[in-house]
């Protein structure tokens, strides 16, 4: 009786366990919410674990200056990538017409190289002038900077042309690629013995991989609109708001959150830099699952809700900042703890101060995971001119904390902590701001 009971219940935690796996299937298959937040999600976890895989030989190959020299690089890549394509990339999703949505890739395309080499040339000034550690840094790595936001602008561009058609799954591919390659070839440059350039060339491959497996289905449509001058410059003119609100409000964001490496580097020193900028790094893979990719998925659901029944847009923004907030908990937590228990084995004795700072960041970043999706709602709502004024606030709370610490001699890690309470604060009131645009939509809707 009690091996038939054993057997029995063997059979019946077989049956859950396949029946789980066939709806994990058909939630992918599917075109629902969870499905492409899967599709998404799982494409961006897989191509981020690469570099975590790596991680171990990259901390041996590459050392904390060496990673504060690359971080400074990489924040003035994710601070000019906003400005690349003008903002005219986030409109493509809510487009009137497929016709229109070809015109704003186009437009984000064109914009995007020349604005590029017109980074190069800020980028230059910044290493004559000796700011921000850039003066640290090759003046000939201008190029090696224009080729990367080209290529970072053209993949963010191409994104959004699939989140507008659904095709999540040719997205989850693409960022798989992508993250393979952009963990492999620093690993063989730092093999070669090269300096970070090994890790800025990394990047550029990866994003070659990533713009190749996008560009082949968007074409046919960049050449058609590349042949409508006049069409183009009727749409840059009916979206002018992107470049004009949309663009100051995004690289202010962006700022605020890329600064504090430079500001690091230079009140703090580059080992300090390079800590934080790989703190950042390892404490934000996991956004890959949340911020990045859920936030594809939301806003399309948005868009499609605002076409078709505004009304429900508030109760959809509630529901879905649970299950995120869930999520981040759930994901970031056991990662802050893991790596406070870890940094030092796996990465060596060089990068342990990593664990204490990777708890340290783990309140601002589950917020930060949080409303860098949800943000999308004052796109979709028409409320771009609350984000500018948040983004200010934010912008602030990043730099006042660094200078001032520095300014009276604050030690490092005290200042590190200021630091990471004011930027919690910051995410906070925009959650709150995001909450109430969409508090008032829904309330004009109904007496509309």
């Amino acid at each position: 009786m009690y091996a038939r009971c054993v057997r029995r219940d063997a059979q019946v935690r077989l049956q859950l366990r396949l029946l789980s796996m066939k709806r994990i299937r058909d939630l992918i298959a599917g075109d629902t919410t969870a499905g492409n937040m899967l599709k998404l999600g799982g494409g961006t976890a897989l191509g981020q674990l690469f570099s975590v895989l790596v991680l171990p030989i990259i901390s041996r190959q590459y050392d904390p200056i060496q990673r504060g020299y690359f971080g400074i690089f990489s924040a003035f890549v994710a601070t000019a990538t906003v400005v690349v394509g003008l903002r005219f990339e986030m409109a493509v999703p809510s487009a009137n017409s497929d016709k229109e949505a070809d015109q704003l890739l186009t437009l984000s395309l064109v914009t995007g190289v020349a604005i590029s080499l017109l980074s190069g040339l800020v980028f230059y000034l910044l290493h004559i002038l000796k700011i921000g550690g850039y003066g640290d840094l090759a003046g000939s790595c201008g190029w090696l900077l224009v080729l990367t936001l080209i290529l970072t602008g053209a993949f963010s561009s191409l994104r959004f042309w699939f989140v507008r058609r659904g095709d999540f799954g040719g997205i989850s591919k693409a960022m798989i690629q992508q993250g393979f390659v952009r963990a492999m070839v620093p690993v063989l440059f730092g093999l070669l013995k090269f300096d970070w350039v090994g890790l800025a060339i990394g990047e550029v491959f990866g994003r070659v991989s990533g713009v190749f497996s996008l560009s082949k289905h968007a074409l046919s449509g960049v050449k058609e609109a590349l042949g409508d001058r006049a069409g183009l410059l009727s749409t840059a003119k009916k979206y002018r708001s992107m470049p004009l609100q949309m663009m100051p409000s995004s690289l202010i964001d962006s700022l605020a959150f890329s600064i504090s490496i430079p500001l690091f580097f230079s009140y703090y020193g580059g080992v300090n830099a390079g800590l934080y900028s790989v703190a950042m790094m390892v404490i934000a893979i996991p956004s890959g699952l949340i911020a990045a990719s859920v936030g594809d998925v939301f806003h399309q659901h948005l868009a499609e809700l605002l076409r078709d029944d505004p009304s429900k847009i508030n109760d959809y923004l509630v529901e879905s900042g649970r299950k995120m907030l869930k999520i981040a908990i759930a994901i970031y937590v056991p990662v802050a703890i893991l790596g406070y228990l870890m940094a030092g084995p796996i990465l060596g004795a060089k990068w342990a101060p990593l664990s204490w700072m990777l708890v340290g960041l783990t309140p601002m970043v589950i917020m930060a995971s949080l409303c860098g999706p949800l943000s999308r709602t004052l796109v979709v709502v028409n409320r771009v001119d609350w984000k500018l004024y948040v983004d200010v606030l934010t912008l602030l709370l990043a730099v006042v904390p660094i200078v001032g610490c520095a300014s009276l001699n604050i030690s490092f890690e005290v200042c590190f902590g200021i630091f990471c309470v004011a930027k919690f604060l910051s995410r906070l009131i925009y959650a709150w701001v995001i909450w109430l645009s969409s508090f008032h939509h829904h309330h004009r809707i109904i007496r509309e």
